[in-house]
Order: structure tokens, then sequence, then C-alpha cells
């Protein structure tokens, strides 16, 4: 069967890229942190010869623990486990359905449904497999969806119906809720718009609300926080904005379930009480890595809190950058290439690149940076050491946000590829069968695919040959490291 993986640590570590609509080209991608845990727990006595149904009991008891990130965590493993149920069961009922085309929404709507905890609550695992359980939620919640039934919502129609609480988790992904502005107003405006925009019976879809309910919204809204200090009055285009900036965030959200972004290597520090903000900013120790860090440790202390919040201001910031700088960050903090060599595929001085082109995009991310957390810890002095480390911080997390998307990058190119390539006299099951087949040959071809990619992408007209060296180092990095699906 493809994409099973053999070993219990990728189970229940990686999870699903989907990278097109029919979910043809898609990744495995390793979350470090998830990988580190299911490491420790496998090298307890207890657990040496655990079976799969065993490490999924263990991880659904620790689902249910009164700490929230203890909870968090083993959810995040159970939504690893059961990523090729997803994958499978979605497949088959968008060919059910007749639409294939809509593989990748199915999909999200399934991954969503697993992340949560309380899907988990009810389950009996001595009633049924896991995957059974599973398997027939996504097929309910799924075809549903795909048939257009009453339960099927459009964008709107999830905004409607979701609680409060539910979208405040969805809007902590807008850097301005990481700094604690305006995300009362927009719960309020949700409430407003809720009360405002019943439907007239449950059969009916969702709409924007129209020029008459916006007024209706701005009116509640005005009318209840008119006495209140600094108060400014909303306009209908304004709460029409913060609706649909409240629809965007779920829809981020929703897609980046199969990729936590709260799993971000740079954000397992010292948990300690008391631990500074060099501390949170340094790498951990060996001697912070010698217990289940996330499943056995406290609830996250405030500066990790801070650094997951900087890990997002800082990962909004890179994605926005203009496509000449998106390809300079890149190739100098994914491919570790050096100014010089860049300075020749724009046929610039590396002066230019470095004063002109790259440091103004670094030091506004910086600066975005010390302001949050300024912000976020009010007694910080601005004179202080801590700005250092910061800085390197900073290069490290841009190193590992750039290597991480050049390495979805040449998974999704070498997929696609060999869907290309694969000929009847050798179907290969899957991309790790390819790999382990080829070996050094898929090299030279990954680096043709990868700087093509690069021309194309950032619209570099010169020859790549001097980034080339750079470009097979990863690769080559990339292939030993790769985990054995």
């Amino acid at each position: 069967m493809s994409f099973v993986r053999q070993e219990l640590r990728d189970k229940f570590s990686s999870f699903l890229s989907i990278n097109d609509e029919y979910g043809f080209n898609h990744s495995w991608v390793s979350e470090p942190i998830l990988r580190r845990n299911i490491d420790k727990l496998l090298a307890l006595d207890q657990y040496s010869d655990a079976t799969e149904k065993e490490v999924t009991r263990y991880f659904l008891n620790k689902s249910k623990s009164e700490n929230p990130r203890i909870s968090q965590v083993s959810v995040w493993h159970l939504q690893a486990y059961l990523q090729e149920t997803c994958y499978f069961t979605c497949k088959d009922l968008c060919e059910r359905f007749g639409k294939p085309n809509e593989f990748f929404e199915a999909f999200q709507v399934a991954n969503e449904l697993i992340s949560r905890a309380s899907f988990f609550a009810n389950y009996d695992p001595d009633k049924a497999e896991i995957v059974t359980y599973a398997k027939q939620a996504i097929v309910h919640r799924v075809s549903d969806r795909l048939s257009g039934g009453n339960n099927a919502r459009g964008d709107w129609g999830t905004l409607y119906y979701m609680s409060p609480k539910r979208l405040r988790e969805n809007l902590v992904s807008i850097t301005k809720f990481l700094l604690g502005k305006e995300e009362d107003d927009y719960i309020y405006v949700h409430k407003f718009y809720k009360e405002v925009c019943r439907p007239p019976n449950l059969r009916e879809k969702r709409t924007e609300p129209s020029f008459s309910e916006l007024q209706a919204i701005c009116n509640l809204y005005n009318n209840t926080f008119n006495d209140r200090e600094n108060f400014v009055e909303i306009t209908t285009k304004k709460a029409l904005a913060m609706l649909q900036q409240c629809i965007k965030a779920i829809r981020d959200r929703q897609n980046n379930f199969n990729n936590p972004r709260s799993l971000n290597d740079s954000s397992s520090a010292n948990d300690a009480d008391g631990t500074q903000l060099i501390d949170c900013l340094s790498d951990p120790s060996d001697a912070n890595q010698n217990r289940l860090e996330d499943l056995e440790s406290a609830e996250p202390s405030e500066p990790q809190k801070l650094l997951m919040g900087l890990s997002s201001l800082v990962d909004q910031e890179t994605v926005s950058l203009i496509l000449e700088k998106q390809g300079i960050f890149t190739m100098l903090h994914g491919l570790g290439c050096s100014m010089v060599k860049i300075g020749t595929l724009y046929g610039v001085h590396q002066s230019n690149i470095s004063r002109k082109r790259y440091r103004p995009a670094y030091d506004a991310i910086f600066a975005k940076c010390v302001a949050f957390c300024q912000q976020q810890v009010i007694d910080l002095d601005v004179n202080i050491s801590w700005q250092n480390d910061l800085y390197d911080w900073l290069k490290g997390h841009l190193g590992s946000f750039y290597k991480r998307k050049l390495s979805q990058l040449l998974e999704s190119l070498l997929n696609s590829h060999l869907q290309v390539e694969n000929q009847p006299l050798h179907k290969f099951r899957d991309l790790t069968e390819y790999i382990d087949a080829e070996g050094e040959n898929l090299i030279g071809i990954a680096v043709y695919l990868v700087t093509n990619h690069l021309q194309q992408e950032f619209q570099i007209t010169r020859s790549c040959e001097p980034i080339i060296p750079d470009i097979t180092d990863f690769i080559k990095s990339w292939i030993s490291d790769r985990p054995k699906n």
C-alpha cells in the first residue's frame, strides 16, 4: 500500500503536505518536536517493543490530560498517525462523488476534524480500531461536504456557526492579535453578525451580509461601546473587512493543520520557571532533552509563548517579501550561498545585494521582533544585550524556515518528475522507493529541477552554475535525512 510508513516514529511524527487539488503532488513533513517525543517514548523500557495500538492508547490517554499543552501535543501525534486514513478516505470519496478536483478541500475538512481533542473524547478503543473510528467520522463529514448537504458550509457558514472560543483560536494567527490589539472587537463584531444574520431556516446557506445587515451590526456595536474611552465608531466597510479577515484567518489555520506552525523546532526552549529571555532564544541543552519534554512538562512558560509569537511574526513577514528578496533570502538562508555568488546571479556586486537588497529587509524584520519583545515584556531595557541573542535567534529561525520550504519544494519536484518518468517496466510505489533505487543518479536530476525552478520562480536570467555546489550539498543532505516512510 502506497505511503505506508514502516516505523512507529514516522507514523506518529510526520504530516502530509498536499501541493495540488487532486492530491497527486504531496510530500511527508517530519515535525521535530513530535519526532523527539516519540523517540523518547520508544526509548523507555515499557515501550521498547510497543505496538501501534499501545502507542495509540498512550497518546489517547494523554489527550485527556488537564494540562492543555500535553493534551494538544498528544492530539497532534494522533493527527499525524491518521494522515494516511485522511488521504485515502478523501481520495476514495472524491472519486465516488466524481469530484477529484475537490480533494484538497476534502482533505482540509478531514484534517480539521481530527485536529480537535474533542474528536477523541468519545472514542472507546475496546469497541473499534482508531482508524475505523476516524474513517467513519471522515466519511460522514466529507460526504456531506461533497454532496452539498445541509451541513455543507461555505466560508460564511463556517464563520456563522463558529463559537467565540474557536474563533479566538483562529485569530491568533494574525500578528496584531499577538500584540493584544482589537481582538475583542473582532469577537463582538462576530457576535453581532450572528444576532443580525440569523438564518430563516436551517437549510439556507450563509452569504455575505447585505448593506442593511452590516449597518445593523454597526449600530449594535456602536450603541454598546459608545461610552468607552477613545471610542471610534465602526463603519459598514470596517465591519465587513473585519468579518472577511476572520474568514481569512480561519482558512489560513485550516491550510496549516497538516503542518502545525506551533511545532516549530525553535519553540522547544527550557520551560523552567524564571527562564530569562536569553535562555528562551538559546538552543536547548542536551540536559533539557532527557524527558518527554512536551508531553510531561508543565504548561509553556511566558518566554516560550513569546518565542512562538516571534516565530509566527517572522514567518508572516518573510512570506510577504517581494519576489527578488524572497529569492535572496531563500539562497542565503536556505542554501547557504554567499553574497558573492548571489550577486553573480543578479549581475551586480555583492555589496549591492547585501546593503541595498538584503539588509533593509532583514533589519525591518528584526526591528519588528524587537518591538514585539518590548511590547510583551514591559521591563526589557533597550540597551541590554538580549538584542544580540534575538539577532542570533532570528538568523537561526530564518535558516530553519527556508530549509523547510526548500525540502518541501524538492519533495514536490521529485514527486512530479516520478509521475512523468514512471515506466510500465518498473512502477515505483512511492518517492522513497524511487530514491532508494536510483541513489546518487538522482542527484543530477534533482539539481536540474531545483535550478530550473529557482530561475523561473525568482526571475533569475543568468546561469545558476555558481550556486550548483550549494544546491548539490543541500540535496545530498536532504536525501540522507529524509524519513524512510
